[in-house]
């Protein structure tokens, strides 16, 4: 089941794995060249972390416009409160970006907030693992 947090200052965000900061998935995502067009399709079936194999049908960084997340519902199974899916729901227009890193299949979607580029979300799961 999703989990998702509200944070207003990412410096008290703690991942559930390990307890560890956010800023530590700077060790984890390295630097790569964003390629910008449609994400790469993921199966289960082709996910082995121990031989590299990340599960997507391409590897690399790659952005693209918000829409599977708008669209994806997450919020509905994370046992939020009315209000939160209030918040998440008036947050989701305001998303104009989304980049996969696929070594990691972790998320982040941009979207600007008083003129300047904000993370608005981010998700940090590892596919397959329930």
């Amino acid at each position: 089941m999703p989990k998702m947090t509200r944070m207003t200052d990412i410096r008290d965000f703690k991942r559930e794995y390990q307890d560890r900061s956010f800023f530590t998935i700077r060790d984890e995502v390295k630097t790569c060249d964003l390629r910008e067009e449609a994400w790469p399709s993921f199966d289960c079936a082709d996910l082995n972390y121990d031989e590299g194999q990340s599960g997507y049908s391409k590897d690399g960084c790659f952005v693209s416009d918000p829409a599977k997340l708008q669209k994806s519902g997450y919020w509905d199974y994370a046992s939020l409160t009315d209000t939160e899916i209030k918040q998440i729901k008036a947050t989701l227009p305001l998303l104009q970006r989304s980049v996969l890193h696929t070594a990691t299949s972790f998320e982040f979607h941009f979207g600007p907030v008083d003129g300047q580029w904000r993370l608005l979300f981010a998700k940090l799961i590892y596919p397959c693992s329930a």
